[in-house]
């Protein structure tokens, strides 16, 4: 893959997070506690993307560490005094750097 190709694609999982972030953020705008919006989002997508570009293990490593991190918010929330019993973030989160590995 020419290096074009490569920033082509990293810039696309860029822009997908960003999308998928904002929608977050305004969707979440009213709650006091706001989870992951428009720098987690993009971040979480880009590092999906550097891995994949990397190597399969790379993306296997990156998205099994995402979803401990993900995983040990949720509970975090979960015993927090305002628990919000949801994981539309957390797997909206991992969406976007899991369509890498297709």
């Amino acid at each position: 893959m020419d290096t074009a190709t490569a920033l082509a694609h990293l810039a696309t999982a860029l822009a997908i997070g960003l999308l998928f972030g904002l929608e977050r953020e305004h969707d979440t705008a009213a709650d006091r506690v706001r989870p992951a919006g428009s720098r987690t989002f993009p971040l979480t997508a880009l590092a999906g993307g550097v891995a994949a570009a990397l190597s399969p293990v790379a993306l296997g490593v990156g998205l099994a560490a995402v979803a401990a991190l993900v995983v040990a918010w949720y509970v975090q929330g979960a015993h927090s005094e305002h628990a919000d019993i949801g994981a539309t973030t957390e797997i909206a989160r991992e969406t976007p750097r899991s369509s890498r590995a297709c």
